[in-house]
C-alpha cells in the first residue's frame, strides 16, 4: 500500500477497513475524504509552483503532506518551492526507510499485541479499548507493570 499511498493518515483507516472486508468503493472514498485536506494544501502552493512542467507537478502533488506544507508556509510568504522539495523529500525518505524497516524486522515480533521483551522480563501489555471504563482498565495494568 505504501507503494501507492504517501499518506499516512489513508493508510490507517484503510487497513482496517480493508481487513474487515469492506467494499473497495467505500475504501476508496473514505480515505479520499480523510485526504481532501490536500486540496487546499495544493491551493495555497500552487501559485509558488507556476513555472514547472506538468510531470514535475504531478510528482510534487503525490509527495504533498502536512509536514513540507508547514514548514513552507510557516519558512516563506509565499511559500517557497525549494523549501517544500527539501523538506518532502526527506520525509518522503524517511517514510519509505520506515515502511523498508518496518517489513523486513516487522516478523521478529511474535504477539506485539500481548507481550514486550525488555531485559529478558516478559511484560504483559493491556491497551484500552472503545467505551472502556479507564478505572478498569487501570486495575489491570497495574499488576503487569509492578513486575
Amino acid at each position: 500500500m505504501s507503494v501507492l499511498v504517501f499518506a499516512g493518515a489513508s493508510q490507517f483507516v484503510a487497513v482496517p477497513m480493508i481487513a474487515a472486508g469492506a467494499p473497495p468503493l467505500a475504501v476508496v472514498l473514505t480515505t479520499y475524504v480523510v485526504n481532501m485536506r490536500h486540496y487546499l494544501m495544493a491551493a495555497t502552493l500552487a501559485p509558488s509552483f507556476g513555472r514547472f512542467r506538468r510531470p514535475w507537478l504531478a510528482l510534487i502533488a503525490h509527495l504533498i503532506n502536512d509536514e513540507s506544507f508547514a514548514v513552507t508556509v510557516a519558512r516563506s510568504r509565499p511559500p517557497d518551492p525549494g523549501v517544500y522539495i527539501g523538506s518532502a523529500a526527506a520525509v518522503c525518505g524517511a517514510f519509505l526507510a520506515g515502511v523498508v524497516t518496518g517489513t523486513l524486522l516487522g516478523g521478529l515480533v511474535a504477539d506485539p499485541e500481548r507481550e514486550q521483551h525488555l531485559g529478558g522480563r516478559r511484560h504483559e501489555r493491556h491497551y484500552p479499548h472503545a467505551g472502556e471504563d479507564m478505572s478498569e482498565w487501570r486495575q489491570r495494568a497495574r499488576p503487569s507493570c509492578a513486575t
